[in-house]
């Protein structure tokens, strides 16, 4: 295929995908990678209020030929009465909070200007959907990290106190009404694992069109492991609401079991969250790390990782990265969504179990876990996995994203 053979796509992401520190924009940044070696890419994507020059050149480093164009985050004040009048917007709408934070009145301009100039414009994450809606192109794809109508409800399910429980409620209603929106707008849609498609089909009667896993770049085969080891690492966004309520139901059921055995948790991620900080700091048994840049460090003193989560959608890339750095998983169910289910150490939505496993498991039990966890992600997420199944759907002269499946 020639360079003017090749389809022009127009990429539509609410997250700026670099630095790559939690999930959104690994997969965003993977996504457009893979796009732009079998098309004509053009990218619109809304700043992050971290996203310096030099961050910007090395996304053009990393699409070389690709058109780029940033756009700034709205102003979003801190008082009472600009909160309220977010939410106040949201209800109106009848859309989440969290989206119209990400959404750019510049973007939405630029993107009803020329769409009709791209054979396809993709709209990458839940929040990029919000263009979606009037933009006028003859082919629109969604890239669905997560069904918000089930995610939405269970985290209002696992809310703790009365006020959180009403909070989330009306979340989970306002992310019904958008994501039935956006759905209605776009001509094809993609989802990360069967179970997400089943979802989909049972909430909206709307079939996938194709099944995009979610994947990691997978690092050379990893040499240093201690299955001796004292650390318990726990890795996600503290930014991320699912990710929190697991963290702290961990620390209390789980932690002591750990502590006794003469264990730490350590726990890694991105985000500033002080009332969880100070929760770590004051947990025995518990270090608290932050965000760490090279996570191989974590693996010499590391002898598991736990990924307790009891909401979210889809592959997590979290569980993923673990498994990457080949350290044996210890996770719930959601957690382990989309993915060979032997590849964890145990699979269990009791924190206890969880623990008590990760204490009693032999060298020979640990060394095992860590093999299947490698050989699951080499083979069905890495990289060259993603690339390949998005050269399937855009790299031929359909006018609509073929359906591929894993």
């Amino acid at each position: 295929m020639t360079e003017r053979d090749r389809r022009r796509v127009l990429a539509i992401s609410s997250f700026f995908p670099l630095p790559a520190d939690r999930g959104d924009p690994l997969r965003v940044g993977m996504y457009l990678r893979s796009l732009n070696t079998v098309a004509d890419l053009t990218v619109y994507v809304v700043r992050r209020s971290s996203t310096s020059p030099t961050l910007m050149q090395e996304l053009q480093d990393q699409l070389p030929g690709a058109s780029i164009t940033t756009f700034p985050l709205p102003d979003l004040r801190t008082s009472h009465g600009a909160k309220l009048r977010r939410w106040l917007r949201s209800i109106a709408t009848k859309t989440p909070v969290w989206v119209l934070n990400r959404y750019s009145p510049q973007l939405d301009a630029a993107l009803s200007a020329s769409a009709r100039d791209f054979d396809v414009v993709v709209f990458l994450g839940e929040a990029a959907g919000i263009y979606s809606v009037h933009c006028k192109s003859a082919s629109k794809h969604l890239d669905k990290a997560n069904v918000l109508s089930r995610s939405s409800t269970q985290e209002a399910a696992h809310a703790t106190s009365t006020e959180r429980k009403l909070r989330l409620t009306v979340v989970a209603w306002l992310s019904r009404r958008y994501e039935r929106r956006v759905l209605q707008s776009v001509h094809s849609v993609a989802v990360t694992s069967s179970e997400e498609a089943r979802r989909l089909e049972a909430d909206y009667g709307r079939t996938a069109d194709a099944i995009l896993p979610s994947a990691i770049d997978v690092t050379g085969y990893p040499s240093q492991f201690n299955p001796r080891g004292r650390d318990v690492v726990w890795l996600g966004s503290l930014e991320y609401r699912s990710n929190v309520a697991g963290l702290e139901r961990f620390l209390a059921e789980g932690v002591p079991i750990l502590r006794a055995a003469g264990l730490t948790l350590a726990v890694v991620g991105s985000g500033s969250n002080p009332r969880i900080a100070t929760l770590c700091r004051e947990t025995p048994g518990v270090e608290y790390r932050g965000f760490v840049a090279d996570l191989t460090s974590l693996v010499p003193s590391a002898r598991a990782a736990v990924v307790p989560l009891w909401s979210g959608a889809g592959v997590k890339l979290k569980t993923l990265t673990l498994m990457n750095l080949g350290l044996p998983i210890a996770a719930t169910t959601v957690a382990m969504e989309g993915i060979d289910h032997a590849a964890a150490l145990v699979m269990s939505n009791d924190c206890q179990a969880l623990a008590e496993r990760i204490v009693a498991a032999s060298v020979r039990e640990l060394a095992a876990a860590r093999g299947r966890g490698l050989a699951s992600v080499y083979e069905d997420f890495s990289s060259y996995t993603f690339a390949r199944r998005i050269a399937e759907m855009f790299g031929d002269d359909a006018r609509q994203p073929s359906q591929t499946c894993p």
